[in-house]
């Protein structure tokens, strides 16, 4: 998206730039003097059109996210459920009516970003100022034999946090994680995070151009090593994943999780 808005720039430039030298020897100007005054038209316009949009209090564009978890891999490494296990949980899934609603087989999950603090669930129909969501996976019937007489069913939370990075420092991140059945026996109280296991994070600097004010404006130094972040993450470089209607999708993969996010 970067690129493309970086192209578009320099075209508009080019643009601006040819139609000035055209009027200018319209107006019986030399070639020189042409070319000369075009390019200093060229350059007054940039510099109002960039003072403009520094004077705007404030410009966010909002766009959509969405994921899609590899349980397989993923309740297989954390060892929730067994091959066995989860043939008998894709059997349960083919079994149930179409419409009814279950996360483990949706196809993905939508978070839409409205502003800068304010967000969408479309899963739910909720909004929150702060992503930190959790889903309860009652398919799974996992753990001992007292978390299953009490009713316990792993989690999955999807969550903004932060963490520290090598040579950046603290970095926001988006965090994709589970509750095991090991994991919440650490856990002593229930608004404790002790029992958080994070199997993914995504760098939120990977957003930054949707941004403009500086009140909302992620850490700019970070984003300039986004590609870095995501292979410290380990995601896959970004790839274009084509076009859904103006606008351009754009995919990251992770062991776990597969990532599109575009402009609504």
């Amino acid at each position: 998206m970067a690129l493309l808005r970086k192209f578009w720039m320099e075209l508009r430039s080019l643009i601006v730039l040819g139609a000035a030298y055209y009027l200018f020897r319209d107006a019986n100007f030399t070639v020189f003097q042409s070319l000369l005054l075009a390019c200093l038209a060229t350059f007054t316009l940039s510099w109002i059109f960039v003072s403009n949009k520094h004077a705007r209090r404030y410009k966010f564009e909002p766009f959509r996210f969405a994921f899609r978890i590899n349980w397989y891999d993923l309740l297989r490494d954390y060892k929730i459920v067994d091959e066995e296990g989860w043939k008998r949980l894709c059997e349960k899934a083919q079994s149930q009516p179409k419409e009814e609603h279950r996360f483990l087989t949706a196809s993905q999950t939508t978070f839409t970003r409205i502003g800068p603090t304010l967000t969408y669930i479309d899963e739910v129909r909720k909004f929150t100022s702060r992503i930190d969501w959790n889903q309860f996976l009652e398919e799974i019937e996992a753990g001992d034999e007292q978390q299953r007489r009490y009713g316990w069913h792993p989690r999955f939370y999807v969550k903004e946090s932060s963490d520290k990075h090598p040579s950046l420092g603290t970095v926001r991140t988006l965090e994709f994680g589970l509750v095991t059945p090991e994991s919440s026996k650490k856990s002593v109280h229930w608004a404790d995070d002790r029992d958080l296991v994070p199997f993914a994070k995504l760098p939120d600097a990977l957003f930054n151009d949707y941004y403009a004010d500086d009140n909302f404006t992620l850490n700019q130094n970070v984003a300039k090593h986004v590609p870095e972040l995501l292979e410290h993450y380990g995601w896959a470089s970004e790839k274009d994943k084509g076009y859904d209607g103006p606008r351009i999708a754009q995919e990251l993969n992770h062991k776990y999780v597969t990532v599109w996010y575009r402009e609504i």
